[in-house]
């Protein structure tokens, strides 16, 4: 087998595997993804309703495991989510840039 003949039946299988991989790998999905209108207008009143953070917390919370057992079923994974259900990762933000008003007198 000449050496050109070599590297592309190498690269083949690389990139075979790699889309192989790539399809078996769970999918990444937000919560909201995996619920039908009526659930997020219920979410939506829900949290309007909550009285204290506590409150809202708990009912955040409770979705959340729903989603996750729903997500783990379809074999997605449920986008992860920080405190007071923001995701990680940049953004908007009060920063320290020479714009922002944090750090000044």
């Amino acid at each position: 087998m000449s050496r050109g003949k070599m590297v592309l039946s190498v690269l083949a299988v690389i990139g075979a595997t790699m889309i192989a991989g790539s399809a078996m790998a769970d999918e990444t999905v937000r919560g909201r993804d995996l619920m039908t209108p009526q659930e997020q207008s219920e979410m939506r009143d829900a949290m309007r309703n909550a009285k204290t953070p506590e409150e809202r917390e708990k009912i955040r919370g409770e979705q959340r495991a729903k989603l996750e057992q729903r997500a783990a079923e379809q074999g997605k994974t449920l986008q992860h989510q920080g405190p007071g259900g923001q995701r990680p990762g940049p953004g908007f933000g009060a920063g320290n840039s020479a714009g922002s008003k944090s750090g000044q007198p």
